[in-house]
C-alpha cells in the first residue's frame, strides 16, 4: 500500500510536506526542552520522558497532532500530568555505568526524531556514548528515514547543539519499508551495527510490535505512547497496555542459565546450560576428583568446577537460577545429603548442598538454590530429555562407571517407588549372586570401573606382566579401567577376558531386569566407552538366556555423557528445566480445596507443584504432603510483590484458591477486599506480563448480587443492580490502575494499600445489604477475565475430606460427633458438590482451548439438597440421638446451570450425593482414630465450631502455660510425648472432659493422656 501510495506521487514522499511542518516545530522547542533538562535534578528522567512525548507527535494521534499544529503544547503542563504505566529508566542507567557504550537508536516519527536528538539523545552523548541512529530506507506514512536523519544532522539547531558530541553519531539505514522493524529483513548495515551496540533504543508502538513480542536477542529499551490499544498485546494476544499510556520497557536478552556438575569417583564435570537444554558454548570443563577419602579436597574441587563455569559463561550473577549436582548414591535428595557412596568413602553422611550454599554465598554474596540428584537417576533423565532415551517413554538406564547404578524412567519422569520416596531404587550395584563362583560379590564388585581394574591387578600378581606397559609408570597400583581399554585395543588377551567377563555379568544382570517387566534399557557411563567388546558381551549373554529379546532395538547407548547427569540433575530446579510435569502453582493450597487438590494433581499427574502460604505453620505442615520431593511451599504474603513475581515466573499455570471467605474469621471490609481483590489484580497482571494461565474460584454467591434469581442460572445470566454494577466497575478500573502503579515501583506496604481501599471507599461507599463475599467474589472475576489466558469457575457449596471449616456440612459432623444435644439448621437448599468433582474440573482447566465467550463457568452439583435433608443422613450415618433444629432461611435458593460445564469439559458431576456424603463420614472416623497420631490437630478440629469452648478458651489461656509446664516436667518421653502435644491445645484437661463427656471414646483417650 505505501509503495502504491508513492507511485501515486510520482517517487515522492506523499507526507513529506507535514514530516517537514512536524520538525519545524519541534526544532522551535529545542531551547525550551533544553532548559528544563538543564535544571533538573533527574536529566536523564526527564530527558526520557520528553522522548515519550514526541511519540505523541503523530499524524495518526490526531488530538495530540492537531495541539503540535495549533502551537498548543506546553511542556511543563505535560510533564507535571505525565505519568508513566512502566518506567525501566533504573535499567537503563545501570546499563550507562560502566565505561563508554555503543547505543543503536531506531526512530519511529518525524518531529519526534527532532525531540529525540534534543532530549535523551543528547543526554546519552554528553555521558560520552557513542550513538548509532538507524532511519527506514523509505517513508512508511511520516516515519523518519535514513536520509531525514542526514538532513536533520544539517540543520544549523542540531549542528550547534551537537558540537563535539557529532564525531560521536553514525547514522544508517535500517533497511525497512514496512511499519516498525522487521528484524528478518533488514539491511547489513544494521545487521553490523545490531552486533557493536551494547544495547539498543527502539521509539514509537510500531517498534513495539514488530520486535517486543519477538524476544530480541540484544538488551532492549522501548519508548512509546500508547495510540491503538488493541494492537497492544503480546504475541499470545494479551492486552498489556492501555490507550495513552506512556511506557519505557527494558527487554532483557540475559536467558536464564544453571550450572550442572557431575561428580564422579574420578572426575567432576561441570558447565551451564540454558533453559532450553543447551550447553552454554566454552562452559564445559573436567578435573580429577582427587583423593576418595579426603572430603575438604572434593568439596573444594566442586567449587572450583562451580566457578569455572560461571567464569566461562559470562553470564550475570543474577541470571544464574540454580546450581545442581549430579552425585554417587545412596544419598536423600530433599536433604541434600550423601550418605555412603563407595567410590568415594571420604563423603559418607556429607549435607553437600548446605555446605555449597554457604560457601557460594559467602564467595558470590548472594544465595544460590543447589540441588543433589542420584548421578544414574539424572543421567537417565537427561538421556529421556535429549539423548537416547528420547524414543523411549519408559525405560531403565545403568551407567557402568567408578561404579555402578541405575535410574528407572516411567511415563517421562524418574520412577522412586510406589510411595515416591525410594531415592536409591537404583542402587543395581549392590545385586549379588551373578556369578555362583562368587556369590557374596555384589554386581559393582564384579563389572564396574573398580572391579576391572582389580581384576587386571590381581591377573598382574598371577604374572600377566604384559598388562603393565599400558599402566603410568608401569605401576600396578595406576591400573585403571581405563588402562584395561587400552590393552584390550591392543589385542590384550587378558584384558580382552576381564572386560567380556564384566560385560556378561552386565548382561545378566539386565536379564533379571526383562523378567521383572523392563522392555527397554539405555546404557551409559565410562566403561561403555570401551566400547563394541563390552556392548556386544552384553548382548550376547542377553541372547542367551533370552533369544526373542531384541537387543538392537531395544537397548541404546547413551550420547550424551557427562552433560545428560547434569542435565537430569538440572531438571530438579523446578523453575528451570522439567521432565514431562506441568509446572503448577497454587495459592490457597492449606485449604480444603487447594490442600486436596495438590493431593490430587500428585497422584493423577505427578506435576511439580509451588504452594503459596501466609505461613507455613503447624496446619499447613499437616495439611500439605512436605515429604514429596515435588512439592515447594514459598512461605509469603499475597502482597509480597517480589516473592509472588518469583512464584508467577516459576510456574506454567496458577491456581488461585486462596480467599477470605465467611467460612474464615471476620475480618474488615478493608482487608476483604485487599486479600480478595487486591491481590487477585496483583495475580492477574502478573500472570499476563508471564504469560501464565490464571484459574480463578469464584463461588455460587455471586448470584446472590443478581437481580435475575429465577431458574437454571446460566453463566451470562447475572445482571447485577445499576448500584452495584457501578461499584464494581469502578473498583476494577482503579485496583487495576493502582496495582499496575504498585508493580512498576516494585513495592507495596499493606498499611498504604489499606489507606488506599479505605480513601477509595470514601469516594465510592460500598452498597447497602451486600454480601460482601459474592462483591468480591464478583470483583475479582472481572480482574481476572480481563486477562485473556485465565478462567473462572463459580463453585457451588464443596464438600467432602479436608474440609474442617466452619462450612454447615462440616459443622454438622463436628456437631454429630461431638454428641451434642442439638444442631441449628439453616432450612435451604443448594447444589453440595463432592470435592473430587471440583477437582477433576480444575484438573481440565490446565489444558482446555480458552475461548472467549465460555471463561466463566458454573460448578453445580447433580441437584439441589435441603440443608437440613443433610443434617438428618449425617445423624443416621453416626447413630446419633443429636436433635437437629431447622431455622428458617431468609436467603435465596440459588441453582445454577451446568450446560456449559457439559459442553465445554464434556463431564457432570458424576458423586452422588449419598456417595459423597459417605466417604466424607468415613474420613471423618478416619480422623478420631487417627488420634494417637496427631491428637492435637484432631481435638482442634473437634472443638473448632463450638461457641462453648470460644468463649471459655480466652481465660483458659493463663492456665495453658501452667499446664504446658506442669506435663513438661512430668513427661518421660521429651518433647514427643502425648503430655507435650496435649499442652499445646489452648484449654486444659477439665475442659476437654467437660466437652467431650458424652463421647466415650474420646473421653477415654483424654484420660489416657493425662494418666
Amino acid at each position: 500500500m505505501i509503495e502504491i501510495i508513492r507511485i501515486a506521487a510520482e517517487g515522492k514522499d506523499p507526507d513529506e510536506k507535514r514530516k517537514n511542518q512536524a520538525r519545524s516545530m519541534a526544532l522551535k522547542l529545542k531551547d525550551t526542552i533544553r532548559d528544563i533538562i538543564d535544571k533538573s535534578d533527574d536529566s536523564l528522567e526527564i530527558a526520557a520522558k520528553i522522548s515519550a512525548l514526541g511519540n505523541a507527535l503523530d499524524f495518526n494521534d490526531p488530538e495530540m497532532s492537531k495541539k503540535w499544529e495549533n502551537k498548543e503544547i506546553n511542556l511543563d503542563e505535560l510533564l507535571e500530568e505525565f505519568k508513566w504505566a512502566r518506567n525501566d529508566i533504573e535499567q537503563l542507567k545501570s546499563k550507562m555505568e560502566k565505561g563508554e557504550k555503543t547505543i543503536l537508536w531506531v526512530f519511529d516519527n518525524a518531529g519526534e526524531d527532532v525531540l529525540d536528538i534534543v532530549s535523551l539523545i543528547f543526554e546519552l552523548l554528553k555521558r560520552r556514548h557513542k550513538i548509532i541512529l538507524a532511519g527506514k530506507t523509505k517513508s512508511a506514512g511520516n516515519d523518519t528515514t535514513k536520509e531525514d536523519l542526514e538532513e536533520l544532522c544539517k540543520n544549523e539547531v542540531i549542528k550547534e547543539l551537537l558540537g563535539e558530541y557529532e564525531s560521536k553519531i553514525r547514522i544508517i539505514d535500517t533497511g525497512s519499508i514496512c511499519l516498525g522493524t522487521d528484524l528478518m529483513r533488514v539491511s547489513n548495515e544494521f545487521v553490523d551495527a545490531w552486533q557493536e551496540a551494547d544495547f539498543v533504543i527502539f521509539k514509537g508502538q510500531g517498534n513495539y510490535l514488530t520486535v517486543r513480542n519477538f524476544n530480541p536477542t540484544k538488551d532492549s529499551f522501548f519508548i512509546l505512547r500508547v495510540k491503538w490499544e488493541e494492537e497492544v498485546k503480546d504475541k499470545d494476544g494479551e492486552l498489556q497496555y492501555s490507550r495513552g499510556d506512556y511506557v519505557l520497557e527494558y527487554a532483557d536478552s540475559q536467558l536464564p542459565v544453571a550450572v550442572g556438575v557431575d561428580l564422579g569417583g574420578t572426575k567432576i564435570a561441570s558447565a551451564v546450560f540454558d533453559s532450553a537444554g543447551r550447553l552454554v558454548e566454552g562452559t564445559y570443563s573436567e578435573i580429577p576428583t582427587g583423593a576418595r577419602d579426603d572430603k575438604e579436597a572434593i568439596i573444594e574441587n566442586i567449587l572450583r568446577q562451580i566457578r569455572n563455569a560461571i567464569e566461562k559463561s559470562k553470564v550475570e550473577i543474577s541470571a544464574i537460577r540454580g546450581i545442581a549436582i549430579a552425585s554417587p548414591g545412596p544419598l536423600d535428595p530433599i536433604k541434600g545429603v550423601i550418605k555412603n557412596p563407595p567410590n568415594l568413602p571420604g563423603l559418607k553422611n556429607l549435607p553437600l548442598v548446605e555446605i555449597l550454599k554457604q560457601r557460594l554465598e559467602k564467595e558470590y554474596g548472594r544465595s544460590f538454590d543447589v540441588f543433589l540428584q542420584h548421578d544414574a537417576a539424572a543421567t537417565a533423565l537427561g538421556e529421556a530429555l535429549f539423548g537416547a532415551g528420547k524414543e523411549f517413554k519408559s525405560f531403565h538406564f545403568m551407567t557402568i562407571s567408578t561404579g555402578i547404578g541405575s535410574g528407572i524412567i516411567r511415563n517421562g519422569q524418574i520412577y522412586y517407588g510406589e510411595d515416591g520416596k525410594q531415592f536409591d531404587i537404583g542402587e543395581t550395584g549392590m545385586m549379588k549372586g551373578l556369578d555362583p563362583d562368587r556369590p557374596h560379590l555384589n554386581l559393582m564388585q564384579l563389572a564396574s570401573g573398580l572391579a576391572i581394574a582389580e581384576e587386571a591387578r590381581k591377573a598382574i600378581e598371577k604374572g600377566e606382566k604384559e598388562l603393565l606397559r599400558f599402566a603410568e609408570d608401569s605401576k600396578i597400583e595406576n591400573i585403571t579401567a581405563k588402562t584395561v581399554s587400552e590393552a584390550a585395543k591392543q589385542n590384550n588377551k587378558t584384558a580382552r577376558e576381564i572386560i567380556q567377563r564384566a560385560g556378561r555379568y552386565i548382561g545378566l544382570r539386565l536379564v533379571k531386569l526383562i523378567e521383572e517387566g523392563e522392555e527397554h534399557f539405555v546404557l551409559g557411563g565410562g566403561v561403555v566407552k570401551i566400547g563394541p567388546l563390552f556392548i556386544n558381551a552384553i548382548k550376547e549373554e542377553i541372547k542367551k538366556h533370552k533369544p526373542t529379546f531384541n537387543t538392537e532395538d531395544n537397548i541404546k547407548i547413551a550420547i550424551l555423557g557427562a552433560q545428560a547427569g547434569m542435565l537430569g540433575a538440572i531438571s530438579s530446579i523446578s523453575h528451570f528445566l522439567v521432565l514431562g510435569a506441568e509446572r503448577i502453582g497454587i495459592t490457597g493450597g492449606t485449604g480444603s480445596i487447594g490442600s486436596q487438590f495438590i493431593k490430587w494433581l500428585l497422584k493423577r499427574r505427578g506435576s511439580y507443584i509451588d504452594v503459596l502460604v501466609r505461613s507455613l505453620n503447624d496446619r499447613a505442615r499437616i495439611r500439605l504432603p512436605l515429604s514429596d520431593f515435588r512439592i515447594r511451599v514459598k512461605q509469603a504474603d499475597l502482597l509480597d510483590i517480589e516473592e509472588l513475581e518469583k512464584f508467577v515466573i516459576d510456574n506454567d499455570i496458577i491456581f488461585h484458591l486462596a480467599a477470605w471467605s465467611k467460612s474464615g474469621v471476620d475480618i474488615s471490609i478493608e482487608e476483604a477486599l485487599l486479600v480478595n481483590c487486591i491481590s487477585t489484580a496483583f495475580l492477574t497482571q502478573l500472570a499476563n506480563k508471564y504469560n501464565k494461565r490464571l484459574v480463578f474460584t469464584s463461588s455460587v454467591v455471586v448470584y446472590r448480587l443478581s437481580q435475575n434469581r429465577e431458574g437454571a442460572l446460566k453463566e451470562n445470566s447475572l445482571i447485577l443492580p445499576d448500584n452495584i454494577e457501578s461499584f464494581v466497575t469502578r473498583a476494577v478500573e482503579e485496583f487495576g490502575l493502582y496495582v499496575e502503579e504498585v508493580l512498576n515501583k516494585g513495592r507495596i506496604n499493606r498499611d498504604e494499600a489499606i489507606s488506599f481501599i479505605q480513601n477509595f471507599l470514601r469516594k465510592n461507599p460500598l452498597p447497602q445489604n451486600v454480601d460482601l463475599y459474592g462483591l468480591t467474589k464478583i470483583i475479582g472475576e472481572r480482574i481476572v477475565l480481563k486477562y485473556d489466558n485465565s478462567i473462572c469457575f463459580r463453585l457451588a457449596d464443596v464438600y467432602g475430606p479436608g474440609d474442617e471449616t466452619k462450612r454447615i456440612i462440616p459443622t454438622i459432623f463436628k456437631s454429630v460427633l461431638q454428641d451434642m444435644k442439638e444442631c441449628q439448621v439453616k432450612d435451604d437448599a443448594k447444589q453440595f458438590i463432592y470435592i473430587d468433582d471440583v477437582l477433576e474440573v480444575l484438573e481440565l482447566a490446565i489444558e482446555v482451548k480458552l475461548e472467549e465467550e465460555s471463561r466463566i463457568i458454573n460448578v453445580p452439583g447433580s441437584k439441589l439438597i435441603r440443608t437440613v435433608e443433610i443434617a438428618e443422613i449425617i445423624k443416621r450415618l453416626a447413630n446419633s440421638n443429636i436433635k437437629i433444629v431447622p431455622i428458617p432461611s431468609q436467603s435465596p435458593t440459588i441453582e445454577m446451570d451446568s450446560a456449559l460445564l457439559r459442553e465445554k469439559f464434556g463431564i457432570i458431576p458424576t458423586t452422588s450425593f449419598d456417595e459423597g456424603i459417605k466417604k466424607t463420614y468415613k474420613w471423618w472416623i478416619e480422623q478420631i482414630a487417627s488420634l494417637q497420631k496427631e491428637p492435637t490437630h484432631y481435638l482442634q478440629i473437634l472443638i473448632a465450631s463450638s461457641e462453648e469452648a470460644n468463649k471459655i478458651l480466652p481465660r483458659e489461656l493463663k492456665k495453658k502455660e501452667n499446664l504446658r509446664d506442669e506435663m513438661s516436667k512430668n513427661s518421660k518421653g521429651g518433647g514427643s510425648s502425648h503430655r507435650d502435644k496435649l499442652s499445646a491445645i489452648d484449654c486444659d484437661d477439665a475442659y476437654l472432659l467437660s466437652r467431650f463427656k458424652n463421647n466415650l471414646k474420646i473421653r477415654e483417650y483424654i484420660k489416657d493422656l493425662m494418666c
